[in-house]
């Protein structure tokens, strides 16, 4: 089964990624595991922070399990880098590919695409012409091409 790695920081631009990551999970019948990297060390409000966000991602993941995907999460918490240690995380499963949102500079999913062993894509967030709300692209991979 191929695994397919969801980065999730449970921001709107990580969320805009996860349709390609069900679109690529629908082609290749693979698991979707979502990775989120908690470098949040410094008090009590970033920790209370924090569980807001795991629980974010925690309904997301079960909102793909009732949508019949196989999907896990993966909460790391790391003082390294999040895109080195989502690079990590994701050879320690085989991952076969890393999905990602972007923000405007895009400098996290930049360090993702060169930091994992495995082909990875960015979804640029990009403005729909009707309503003007982010829309993800299409994937890059690992070679630059579009899918």
């Amino acid at each position: 089964m191929e695994t397919i790695i969801w980065a999730t920081d449970g921001s709107s631009g990580a969320e805009e990624a996860l349709p390609a990551a069900c679109e690529l999970a629908d082609l290749s019948g693979g698991q979707i595991v979502a990775v989120h990297i908690s470098n949040r060390f410094d008090g009590r409000a970033s920790a209370s922070l924090e569980d807001d966000v795991v629980a974010l991602i925690e309904h997301q993941v079960d909102d793909l399990r009732e949508r019949g995907y196989f999907a896990n999460l993966v909460v790391r918490r790391s003082h390294q880098d999040a895109a080195e240690t989502t690079a990590v995380v994701a050879a320690e499963l085989h991952a076969h590919v890393i999905v990602c949102g972007t923000q405007p500079g895009g400098e996290r999913a930049a360090r993702q695409l060169h930091a994992a062993a495995a082909p990875r894509g960015a979804v640029p967030r990009v403005r729909g012409p009707a309503d003007g709300r982010a829309r993800g692209r299409a994937l890059a991979t690992a070679s630059g091409r579009s899918r």
